[in-house]
């Protein structure tokens, strides 16, 4: 029955579909989000049509639009404290339990259009870039450059997904706001490319001239 009584709530009040039991009430979600079985999402405001596949785990996260979560991948996990005499917090006193609270009281962010692999790991209080990709099984410690491909253990900048020029004018131009529809005629034209700054460059092409039509 909560299950149940979860769909309808977000389908109702965001338009986003919910397959899991376990999606807090203090979660917002974007509309034509979804959030497939098994995932917990506590005190996240999803941006639209995000996809966040079975088993991840969402904690104190603000995600932007467009984004791709993997399965069983984790956003913002509590943490323990590393540097003190214990990392058990069955033995921290109130002025420890304090400082953990504080510390797993920051927030992980994500900007719009960022895909983080299956069973990659997101620390506390970190902010991911727009368009960031995330490769699976990483454990990413450090904030993401916007468009940057990451991977390993712990997380390392493998390259960027354009030149630094392209970067500027992607982010600038704020695409992610637009209809989805405008954005797709916007990527159906850039495919047509086939480097990478050409392709960000035509995409931008009809992403003004689908602006200035709006």
């Amino acid at each position: 029955m909560r299950r149940l009584f979860n769909k309808a709530y977000f389908a109702r009040k965001y338009g986003a579909y919910v397959d899991s039991a376990t999606v807090g009430r203090r979660c917002i979600l974007g509309q034509n989000s979804h959030v497939k079985a098994q995932c917990v999402l506590r005190s996240v405001i999803l941006g639209r049509d995000c996809y966040v596949n079975r088993g991840a785990e969402l904690y104190q996260a603000d995600v932007g639009h467009f984004c791709s979560i993997g399965h069983f991948a984790q956003i913002g996990p509590n943490e323990h404290l590393t540097d003190e005499m214990s990392t058990c917090n069955a033995l921290n006193g109130a002025s420890l339990t304090i400082k953990l609270d504080q510390h797993n009281a920051r927030r992980t962010t994500l900007g719009s259009d960022v895909w983080v692999g299956a069973r990659a790991i997101l620390l506390r209080g970190i902010t991911v870039g727009t368009g960031a990709i995330i490769a699976a099984g990483a454990v990413v410690t450090e904030d993401v450059p916007d468009y940057a491909i990451v991977a390993g253990v712990p997380g390392r900048l493998l390259r960027k997904r354009f030149s630094d020029t392209r970067i500027a004018e992607l982010l600038q131009s704020q695409w992610w706001t637009l209809p989805q529809t405008q954005i797709t005629q916007a990527m159906e034209a850039a495919a047509l490319e086939c480097d990478a700054d050409a392709k960000a460059t035509q995409f931008l092409k009809v992403f003004e001239h689908a602006r200035a039509q709006t």
